[in-house]
């Protein structure tokens, strides 16, 4: 995106990096002309990182995870280890 010579200023006095700003575009909220991520948001993808994080781990210890389907139908799924 295109900044603008006094956003370009102002994002660098406040500390506020390009993936932070990607990141908040890509979850934040459009309110009209502004998209925001605050404290609620934020707590909210931290709650869901660390449930995706758990499910991970979950299977990593199968050594990863199998799933075979044919035309748009479950056929099975099984751990990596077996």
């Amino acid at each position: 995106m295109e900044k603008t010579r006094h956003a370009t200023k102002r994002v660098r006095q406040r500390g506020i990096s390009e993936r932070m700003i990607d990141f908040a575009f890509r979850w934040g909220r459009d309110e009209r002309d502004r998209v925001i991520l605050d404290r609620n948001g934020l707590n909210r993808l931290i709650g869901e990182v660390d449930e995706l994080r758990r499910l991970l781990l979950r299977m990593l210890d199968k050594g990863g995870i199998v799933v075979v389907e044919r035309d748009g139908r479950l056929i099975t799924a099984f751990p990596k280890n077996s």
